[in-house]
């Protein structure tokens, strides 16, 4: 894996490529604590990332249009990974060439902003988590799960398009110090070249392989991408559900109203953390993945192509379920599960 010689644990301060009148200008504190980090990928650029808030955790895949320092506390991303961070251990990155990570790259391509990711959970030691994408962040959330299927359990995507021609436009956002941000993002050239590469990614033939439960977001007035092809993608992914918003902006902003519908529906389908006092709360890791499969519906077969274990471990894992939620076969537990949240969005698609 790319990422595997990523070192999880140096500490990074913003390298001194920002001219200090614009970081002085743009820079606003940031709402809530957060950890950088950074690394180098396999082919030796450096990847920065921020770990910040509490809880389950939640992968954000990465936009051209981000910084780590000053994105959290700008109006364009601001409000979205404050909220996140509530309730959940956020983990996000900057793409190569943008924000803290290396901006002298050697090209520009969706293969380096997936290696990018897959460095990342790789430093975090992620094994299976759900994954955000937010408009050109869809792109590299949904090419990472079709490539890594055992290892995203949820999908959000938010303005995604998935084929050549999805995106009419690419408008950036005004106000909310967004053009201080757009300046420290990257510079102008990579900026018009990755917009270039993402006009240009055709995922059709990849989107049999994303086979975890999705959701939607879309701004049915979406000035960016039409909601025609948050349509198209839904119908093409085994299990979506499309969430169509009351907005005419591509990007929602924190006064309007299907921003609190926005987090209402992303909460209501990401998993909670187990109370302390539920005998899920006892799981590991690997098994609330078993849990939450199994209320879905799937066999050990199914489980084990998803995790990329062995039939006989699921075995294995199915048993000691049984034994430490205190149900006696598959039924009780599927049952059990499912009372406590698990599972709820699965529908069979297509070769699953």
């Amino acid at each position: 894996m790319p990422g595997d010689s990523l070192n999880a644990g140096e500490d990074t301060e913003a390298p001194d490529f920002l001219g200090e009148p614009l970081a002085a200008r743009a820079m606003v504190p940031v709402p809530f604590r957060q950890h950088l980090a950074h690394g180098r990928a396999a082919d030796g650029v450096r990847i920065a990332h921020a770990v910040s808030g509490h809880g389950p955790v939640l992968v954000k895949a990465s936009n051209g249009l981000s910084h780590l320092e000053f994105d959290a506390g700008s109006g364009v991303w601001g409000h979205l990974l404050a909220e996140l961070s509530s309730d959940r251990t956020l983990v996000r990155h900057d793409r190569r060439g943008c924000g803290l990570s290396d901006w002298d790259v050697p090209g520009v391509s969706l293969d380096g902003w997936v290696a990018d990711l897959e460095a990342v959970v790789a430093a975090r030691g992620l094994d299976r988590f759900p994954l955000l994408g937010v408009s050109d962040g869809a792109l590299v959330a949904l090419a990472y799960a079709a490539r890594h299927p055992g290892r995203v359990s949820r999908l959000v995507l938010h303005g995604a398009w998935a084929r050549n021609g999805g995106r009419i436009a690419c408008l950036f956002p005004a106000g909310h110090g967004a053009a201080d941000l757009r300046e420290v993002a990257t510079s102008a050239a990579l900026s018009a070249r990755m917009r270039e590469v993402e006009d240009a990614v055709d995922l059709t033939l990849q989107l049999d392989r994303v086979t975890c439960p999705t959701l939607l977001l879309h701004a049915a007035d979406d000035p960016e991408v039409p909601v025609a092809e948050a349509l198209w993608l839904a119908a093409r992914l085994h299990d979506a559900h499309l969430v169509t918003l009351d907005s005419a902006n591509h990007l929602l902003q924190p006064n309007e109203a299907a921003w609190d519908r926005w987090l209402l529906e992303v909460r209501r389908f990401l998993p909670r953390e187990p109370e302390g006092s539920s005998p899920f709360a006892r799981l590991t890791a690997r098994e609330l993945d078993i849990v939450d499969l199994l209320a879905q519906g799937r066999d050990n077969a199914a489980i084990a192509q998803v995790l990329d274990l062995g039939i006989k471990t699921v075995r294995n894992h199915v048993s000691n379920l049984y034994r430490k939620l205190g149900t006696a076969n598959r039924g009780r537990t599927v049952a059990t599960a499912r009372e406590a949240g698990f599972g709820r969005t699965f529908r069979p698609g297509p070769g699953v």
